[in-house]
């Protein structure tokens, strides 16, 4: 009669599990991090794409704002072209709690909504509030960022209204 010896794995059968265990985790963190930077891709394209609609709207007479806004409720960022009568004709959600966006790196938009008001004759900013208070004078230019693992950013001129998305 054969005698087993069965006292548990070989180092090299542990080795490969290790390793197999490795490659899974480097798969699943590559894919985390292309799934969170093509949210905050596509949310810095859509507020760049609505701030553009909100300065076209102006200049062809429309009385609108951009509005930036984090709702409480929902956990999420919402990009808004508001009429004159401060009612919503668009709205687009943008990003939820995974995204960080702020105002020159300083003003957290969770705290501080952001309204933009482009001039209808020049395209020139108009009127930029966030924190309740009038930010429209006094600067060359402002910087968005939106951050979730990568950061992009959207630079704001005043004088031409212009802005760039990186």
């Amino acid at each position: 009669m054969a005698k087993h010896n069965n006292k548990g794995f070989s180092m090299i059968e542990l080795i490969v599990v290790v390793a197999i265990l490795i490659v899974a985790v480097g798969v699943t963190a590559t894919s985390l991090r292309t799934m969170y930077n093509a949210r905050s891709l596509k949310a810095a394209k859509t507020i760049d794409g609505m701030i553009s609609q909100s300065k076209i709207n102006a200049m062809s007479g429309r009385k609108n704002t951009f509005v930036l806004r984090y709702s409480e409720d929902d956990g999420c960022y919402f990009c808004e072209l508001v009429d004159a009568a401060g009612n919503a004709y668009e709205s687009e959600q943008v990003g939820n709690n995974s995204l960080e966006v702020t105002i020159d790196s300083a003003n957290n938009v969770k705290e501080n909504n952001l309204e933009i008001r482009f001039n209808g004759d020049t395209g020139a900013i108009k009127t930029l509030k966030y924190g309740g208070a009038d930010h429209s004078e006094g600067w060359s230019s402002k910087v968005i960022n939106l951050e979730s693992l990568t950061v992009h950013t959207i630079t704001l001129y005043r004088t031409t209204g212009e802005h760039n998305f990186v």
